[in-house]
């Protein structure tokens, strides 16, 4: 599945006809390392946005679950939002 103006598939679509899901992908990344949120996780693979950090994550777990090189290049539909700055003290 992909929309009109990008032939390249979605992460979703990738992730779906390797027949993993969503927790799959997101635990491989969290034991990986990456510090992302299952929403995060939930909301890119909906949507197609996410933070920089939560889409190379999401994309490199995809690679490693499937033997398969998934990058910003060959996956579509993919809107980065701005990293929120660091609050803490």
């Amino acid at each position: 599945m992909s929309n009109q103006s990008d032939p390249r598939p979605t992460f979703k679509a990738t992730r779906q006809q390797h027949d993993l899901s969503l927790s799959q992908v997101y635990e491989d990344a969290i034991a990986h390392g990456a510090q992302i949120t299952f929403h995060a996780a939930e909301f890119f693979d909906q949507f197609g946005v996410g933070e920089p950090t939560v889409i190379d994550a999401l994309l490199a777990s995809l690679s490693r679950l499937t033997s398969t090189e998934y990058n910003r290049l060959n996956i579509g539909s993919i809107f980065f939002t701005p990293t929120p700055p660091d609050t803490s003290p």
